[in-house]
């Protein structure tokens, strides 16, 4: 009993022994997670918490979260800090499936062999795929059977590049290429060489056709020597050409109704043997006013007495097209007149030479044909050979006289002074207009080898050459007496008919080309047999009409004054001179009127006889050292002109305010108006400066207080009398600033200039008007003659009229578009005849004209403002990011450019006026080569012009040195009569130049 209770406590010690260790080690095991929970919670203090996203209160913030909550209900939602990867697998296992697929398989463009890294890739390996490693085997197989599937289709074969250049794809390519706008038959020549337009340009969009800007090689100074001793080609195809047919009378009146009253066609015009150019005006029944279109040129085709219908052709400008058809017809059923009206631009290409050396190129290019008879194995004739046959002595005698006029213009050119007067008197004068109609040969048949210089001696022996193998008899072979010696025919009583006005023969003519590839295969042959006698087969299957017309641009351009009985020997007569300008016969050449698809045929052989290609930019600066207006640029009239100088305008605006204040001119400093286009509304308004009543009693009526303010240096000197010179009102600082910155006043002009097109503006065109207005200058200035009451009031009567003049710089200076003429202050005449006395000892050096003095900039207030803004508003966002908050920053970002815009709303004009009267505006300048000095054409105002020929009158001592004939040998450069002088300002200059004014003689 006692060993089995002395057991039974044993165990119960033992048991209370060991629950009060297991109780110590669950206490202790319990510290433990205790402490690696607080150990874990240290470690990840530092570790993003869960997520907490309230869709209520949060509507800034966790803008990611709150999208990958799907469940609208719940409001609040708690993201997990971390996920299981087992559920995320599963869940994502379909995807993963899909993204291993799309990897093992091969989607890119890259071979098998591509997929080896560059040192393993063997050439052996592209044809057997038992050298790719093994896990690229069943890819590789993959791609042969595909390659083997593509080989069998052959439509899906792309051909090689031999293929895809072949011509008959080429030009397929090109036509879709040329898109809306169509392109020239010489259009890829010149866009290898050339810098075209662009279809998206505004300039251009009317045109109709993609246009050669200027050569890429050189500047005009090389076109120039082409044009002054050589040749130069352009090509005109852009013009339209209008046919129109009717009867005689019909006709004759549909002309003359939609031209000036003083227009007249001559006789020598309405045979046919000239081409006249004519100004197009629209007249509205309404008004009564004319608008005048722009320029045209017509020639008529010549006809019997017999026969009452005729024919005329009108070139055009392209801009001009749908106005001219609108204006034609309307015409025309309004007086009931049969005309019929048709558009053969498309049939029809033109050339223009123009050079001393035109005549000798066009004798070398244009070679005769055998004119007798014809090939008798032909069963079937072509109209051109049915023609030929029907006026066999027509053509021998147009050959003829084509030889002789161009011998005799070429030796008139090239005459030495001792038998250039003997030469002008026994061969005929060929003035601008004549028409000389030609039957010539493919000039691809006899193009040189090399490019080769044409003179006279080497184009009459091929020319004879030709003829001798072309003729069938040997007595009609040309003599020598007749190729050399001046052949005095009088061509004005020969009909000048050609089958180019006939509208079958000329489509007949233009299908039967020759291919490219036949006339390439025989130059090749003539090139290896180094033979150049070779003649093609089907010579008279290549017979092509032409119409050559003479173009002297330069030809009594120069207005003539009237002598009076008392004053005969106060003119002078002019002697040529290096400064005179050019010569009667400068920039004198031909323009070739071919059949459509014969372009490149002429273009080439032409360019191989060393003929310089121009293009518009030469076009331009010809008619400007001509000293003649070029359509649409110095035609302001117009609607064309408006656009042209609408668009010219938003370009120029467009990259002045692309550039900082800093880097750009200040127009409101160098007081420039109108710095982007001429100002004409304003030009024709009597008031110097328009501003409204309230504008003008804020600036002129000031307190005595407010004239102590006024800053001398920043005067605005508007002259209101002439006879009183003297008294003179001046607006200060402060009254511009007022006058410019009237709420709304400026803002509505701006608004108001682009709404009005200026219909009221009229350029003087009237022959008569315009002889009479110089003749009036003229007297006013040499013959000092007191103004009559009938020419004043009739230059009153001309207020809004316009007169186009040419303006020379006195001796620096040179005048470009947009510059600015002005009306020479008392002051600025004395100071020049203090030059002009100082003559002797510093020459023109010494004449300098006045300098204009800085304004006050309206705007620059404005732009310090909005620099200052600009600068807070920085320091402003970087103290926002600082505090990472971005609301505010966008409402400042919204109110920014309030006041000053600089991208939207530029201003093209500036409300300001320089201290002399501007009277006129430059549309074309440069330094003119012909000149020796800076020149151009522009227009001022028929009222503003008679108050400054009054006031050069009044100042007897300028027209006491004027009138020496010292000072006409050194500065007015041996004119026969004294000139008009004014003062000439560029936009981004304040220095005026003296220039010299003469009216224009129109078209």
């Amino acid at each position: 009993m006692e060993a089995k209770q002395s057991n039974s406590k044993a165990a119960s010690i033992s048991q209370n022994a060991s629950a009060k260790v297991g109780k110590a080690g669950s206490e202790q095991q319990q510290d433990s997670v205790t402490n690696r929970i607080v150990r874990w919670k240290k470690r990840m203090r530092y570790q993003p918490q869960n997520v907490v996203v309230n869709k209520k209160k949060d509507s800034s913030r966790h803008e990611y979260y709150k999208d990958m909550v799907d469940s609208e209900s719940q409001s609040q939602v708690e993201i997990p800090r971390a996920i299981c990867v087992a559920d995320k697998v599963e869940s994502s296992a379909k995807e993963m499936k899909a993204m291993l697929q799309a990897v093992s398989q091969h989607t890119s463009d890259r071979a098998v062999l591509q997929k080896i890294p560059r040192h393993m890739r063997r050439r052996a390996a592209s044809h057997n795929r038992k050298r790719l490693p093994r896990r690229l085997h069943q890819l590789a197989a993959e791609m042969s059977a595909q390659s083997e599937i593509h080989s069998t289709d052959i439509s899906t074969k792309v051909p090689n590049r031999k293929k895809r250049r072949r011509k008959r794809d080429l030009q397929n390519e090109f036509a879709k290429r040329a898109g809306k706008h169509g392109w020239l038959e010489t259009h890829m020549w010149h866009a290898k060489r050339f810098h075209m337009s662009e279809s998206t340009d505004p300039m251009f969009k009317h045109w109709g056709n993609r246009v050669a800007l200027f050569p890429n090689d050189k500047s005009f100074r090389a076109c120039y020597r082409a044009v002054a001793k050589h040749c130069l080609i352009q090509d005109l195809s852009y013009l339209r050409c209008l046919h129109l047919s009717g009867t005689h009378d019909h006709l004759l009146k549909l002309l003359t109704g939609v031209t000036l009253q003083d227009t007249k066609f001559d006789d020598i015009v309405l045979h046919g043997e000239r081409e006249k150019e004519i100004v197009l005006y629209q007249t509205t029944t309404s008004t009564g006013s004319s608008v005048c279109l722009g320029p045209a040129y017509i020639y008529w085709r010549p006809s019997t007495e017999a026969q009452n219908s005729r024919e005329a052709h009108l070139w055009i400008h392209p801009t001009i097209l749908s106005a001219t058809l609108s204006l034609l017809s309307t015409y025309c059923q309004e007086n009931s007149l049969d005309v019929r009206i048709s558009d053969i631009s498309d049939n029809l290409q033109r050339f223009r030479l123009t050079g001393p050396k035109s005549s000798v190129s066009l004798l070398s290019i244009l070679r005769p044909l055998n004119y007798h008879a014809l090939s008798d194995e032909k069963t079937e004739i072509t109209l051109m050979e049915k023609w030929m046959s029907d006026n066999t002595e027509l053509i021998r005698q147009l050959h003829s006289d084509f030889i002789s006029v161009m011998t005799d213009c070429h030796r008139q050119v090239f005459a030495r002074p001792d038998k250039k007067v003997l030469l002008e008197n026994n061969t005929p004068e060929y003035n601008d207009g004549c028409i000389f109609p030609v039957i010539t040969n493919d000039p691809r048949l006899i193009l040189p080898l090399d490019k080769t210089t044409p003179t006279l001696t080497e184009a009459k022996k091929r020319l004879k050459e030709s003829m001798e193998e072309q003729s069938c008899h040997v007595d009609e072979v040309p003599s020598e007496e007749f190729l050399t010696d001046a052949h005095s025919h009088d061509f004005e009583t020969t009909l000048c008919r050609s089958p180019l006005w006939d509208h079958d023969i000329r489509n007949q003519v233009s299908q039967n080309r020759i291919p490219d590839h036949i006339v390439s295969t025989r130059k090749r042959q003539q090139k290896f047999e180094r033979n150049e006698k070779v003649v093609s087969e089907s010579t008279l299957n290549t017979t092509i009409p032409v119409i050559i017309i003479r173009k002297s641009p330069n030809e009594g351009r120069n207005l003539t004054t009237i002598k009076t009985g008392t004053n005969e020997d106060a003119t002078c007569q002019p002697k040529n001179s290096v400064h005179s300008g050019p010569t009667g016969d400068f920039a004198s050449g031909w323009d070739i009127t071919l059949p459509s698809g014969w372009g490149t045929a002429f273009w080439i052989p032409i360019i191989y006889h060393r003929v310089r290609a121009g293009a518009l930019r030469e076009n331009q600066t010809i008619s400007l050292e001509c000293l003649s207006p070029h359509f649409p640029k110095d035609f302001p009239d117009t609607d064309s002109g408006r656009y042209f100088w609408n668009s010219e305008a938003d370009k120029l605006a467009n990259k002045y305010y692309r550039k900082p204040p800093a880097k750009r001119p200040n127009y409101s400093v160098l007081a420039v108006p109108s710095p982007f286009q001429p100002d004409w509304n304003g030009l024709l308004k009597k008031e110097p400066l328009q501003v409204t009543e309230d504008a003008a009693t804020k600036g002129l009526k000031r307190s005595a207080s407010d004239e102590d303010n006024i800053v001398s240096e920043k005067k605005l000197k508007l002259e209101i009398d002439i006879d009183d010179e003297k008294e003179q009102t001046s607006l200060s600082c402060e009254e511009q600033k007022s006058v410019a910155l009237d709420d709304g006043v400026y803002q509505k002009q701006q608004e108001n200039a682009k709404m009005q097109m200026a219909p009221q503006i009229y350029v003087i065109r009237d022959m008569k008007e315009i002889i009479s207005i110089n003749n009036w200058i003229t007297e006013k200035i040499e013959y000092k003659q007191s103004p009559s009451n009938v020419q004043m009031d009739h230059l009153q009567s001309l207020s809004k009229h316009l007169i186009c003049v040419s303006v020379k710089t006195l001796n620096k200076g040179i005048p470009f578009a947009r510059s600015m003429l002005c009306q020479p202050s008392s002051d600025d005449i004395d100071n020049l005849c203090n030059d002009l006395t100082d003559l002797y000892k510093y020459g023109l050096q010494s004449v300098a004209g006045p300098c204009e003095k800085s304004h006050w900039d309206p705007y620059r207030k404005q732009r310090q403002e909005a620099a200052k803004r600009k600068k807070d508003r920085k320091s402003e966002n970087k103290v926002l990011l600082s505090k990472d908050i971005t609301q505010p920053v966008a409402e400042t970002s919204s109110t920014s450019h309030t006041s000053v815009s600089v991208s939207k709303g530029q201003p093209q004009t500036f409300p300001v006026q320089p201290s002399r009267e501007i009277i006129g505006y430059v549309t074309s300048g440069d330094f003119l080569f012909s000149h020796a000095c800076g020149a151009g054409v522009g227009f001022i105002s028929a009222q503003k012009l008679q108050t400054l020929v009054l006031r050069q009158m009044k100042h007897v001592k300028l027209q006491k040195i004027l009138s020496e004939e010292d000072s006409k040998k050194l500065l007015l450069n041996n004119d026969s009569h004294i000139p008009l002088l004014a003062l000439m300002r560029n936009t981004d200059s304040l220095q005026y130049r003296f220039v010299k004014i003469e009216m224009i003689k129109p078209s």
